[in-house]
């Protein structure tokens, strides 16, 4: 009786599952390498303090949030899910679709503007790969809409209005 060889290896699934948090922290320090690079940047006629600032503040939220965020589960496979179902965990899915996410709020942001490509991206996010509810979707995409752009307007950086002129 033959046995099967598994496909892949415990330490290829490994690193497979721990795939997305890895492109995230590449991302994260690009973010850290870019505001570093516009903070000190001597071109006073660039005005780029304020732009340094604001990504890298980001890159150091995407570096805390993805270290502190959920370890994937290897050996099961699934998630629970919030109704009690465990659904199949899919890494690669999940990261592609940020990848086109990310590349829909690029196109996007110059023509809708700040505010409709912001919640157009946050809710298909989260109802996508949070998977969460379209109550909850609802109230966390205005919610984190709504403070970023409090956010933005204190701090004085202009945001593409886009069709709504906001």
């Amino acid at each position: 009786m033959a046995t099967t060889r598994p496909r892949t290896t415990p330490r290829t699934r490994t690193l497979l599952a721990y795939s997305p948090m890895l492109v995230l922290l590449l991302l994260a320090g690009a973010a850290l390498e870019e505001g570093l690079r516009l903070l000190l940047t001597v071109d006073a006629a660039a005005q780029a303090d304020m732009a340094g600032w604001y990504v890298l503040v980001l890159g150091v939220i995407l570096v805390a949030t993805t270290c502190c965020g959920e370890r994937p589960s290897v050996a099961a496979g699934e998630e629970p899910a919030d109704d009690g179902h465990a659904r199949p965990a899919r890494p690669r899915a999940d990261m592609l679709v940020c990848l086109l996410l990310v590349a829909a709020y690029a196109l996007l942001l110059g023509t809708l503007g700040y505010v409709v490509a912001g919640v157009a991206v946050v809710f298909v996010f989260l109802r996508v790969i949070s998977r969460y509810g379209w109550w909850r979707s609802v109230a966390y995409t205005v919610a984190i809409n709504a403070v970023f752009v409090a956010l933005f307007e204190l701090t004085g950086v202009v945001l593409p209005a886009g069709i709504l002129r906001f």
